[in-house]
């Protein structure tokens, strides 16, 4: 299958890569949504997609890339704790004010 790049862009710097990867035939179903359509608009410039579907589906593969990246985050941090030498500089109880 093909590889489609997808980069959010903020002023003329790109601040994420990612990929729009299909792994399956998507099953597609219309759907009528309420949505702001200046954030659409936005986001389409942004995403450079040339229909709104697009910047939909682009939108929702940077969302599940980020989450997919999050968990990576948050395993390879689990599996750290208890290793030592990491400095906690944030504790969690906050003192009061």
């Amino acid at each position: 299958m093909t590889r489609i790049p997808c980069a959010i862009q903020q002023k003329q710097r790109f601040i994420q890569l990612t990929s729009i990867r299909p792994t399956m035939t998507p099953l597609r179903r219309r759907k009528n949504i309420f949505i702001d359509q200046d954030r659409m608009d936005r986001v389409r410039v942004l995403l450079q997609a040339d229909t709104e579907t697009e910047t939909i589906d682009r939108a929702l593969a940077i969302a599940e890339d980020y989450s997919a990246f999050e968990a990576e985050v948050m395993d390879g941090l689990a599996s750290l704790r208890g290793r030592g030498g990491i400095v906690d500089h944030f504790p969690s109880g906050r003192a009061s004010r």
